[in-house]
């Protein structure tokens, strides 16, 4: 039996960083509202404080968010998986994208200045539809250096494959890659270039038009950085970027991404 998702992937703005009207208390009910209405099973969120976190906790009773903090010298950010409270989880867990993924560590620093702030992490999640499971991967790229960029989708892609072998499952992978649509690590990661037999993600949203990250001017936006990456198993009924402002009041300096997506 065929079975539809709407999953989607959205940058928060951390709450330690807007000013004036963006600020996290003048945002958080827009960002709410801007949440409810897409509406998506399964969302994936970057730059998620602990007191973003606490307060969507409270506010938003209908998913469960999935994920553990980064760490860092300055913003202990997540990279969580919602997901509405209808849906089983059946596994979830976070690894840092270094040389030592189960635990807090730095590989970028020297391509990266800024990789001993914000070290970077990947969350995965296992979620049982009715007879079916699907595994989702979300995740925040370095966003200074694109050669850490590139090691970063290729350490992801490693333990997508390495979950492949043991359990093979319909794949997602979405998050705010900072990366343009022509860049090494999208390309690589579009055609398969990583070395992984058993990996095989297709751009689901590629071919929409405009940018995602507007810092909070609106419009079609000022670059494309985020992307949500579908396993053969998905087929596309429609995606979109939403652009939603509140009385010209933006909840993120990102869009979101929405798809619906057909489970064969």
């Amino acid at each position: 039996m065929d079975t539809i998702l709407r999953v989607a992937t959205f940058n928060l703005k951390s709450s330690l960083l807007g000013i004036g009207i963006h600020n996290w208390k003048y945002r958080r009910e827009l960002l709410f509202r801007a949440f409810r209405e897409l509406d998506a099973d399964i969302t994936g969120v970057q730059e998620l404080t602990p007191r973003m976190r606490s307060d969507f906790e409270q506010e938003l009773h209908d998913y469960n968010l999935i994920g553990r903090g980064r760490g860092g010298l300055i913003l202990n950010e997540h990279s969580d998986i919602a997901v509405k409270n209808r849906l089983k989880i059946k596994f979830g867990n976070t690894f840092w994208l270094s040389n030592q993924p189960s635990r807090e560590s730095r590989m970028f620093s020297l391509m990266s200045p800024l990789a001993w702030i914000f070290p970077r992490i990947c969350t995965v999640a296992e979620i049982i539809m009715g007879q079916k499971r699907v595994r989702v991967f979300n995740t925040h790229l370095d966003v200074t250096s694109e050669a850490a960029r590139y090691l970063q989708l290729k350490m992801i892609c490693k333990h997508i494959s390495l979950c492949q072998e043991k359990d093979p499952l319909p794949t997602l992978l979405m998050g705010d890659f900072n990366a343009l649509p022509y860049s090494r690590s999208i390309y690589a990661l579009e055609n398969n270039a990583f070395g992984y037999k058993n990996v095989h993600l297709s751009g689901i949203t590629n071919q929409l038009e405009g940018g995602t990250y507007h810092s909070f001017k609106g419009g079609l936006g000022l670059r494309r950085l985020d992307y949500i990456f579908a396993s053969d198993d998905f087929e596309l009924i429609k995606s979109e970027i939403v652009r939603s402002s509140y009385d010209g009041i933006y909840p993120s300096d990102h869009y979101p991404i929405v798809a619906s997506l057909l489970l064969k």
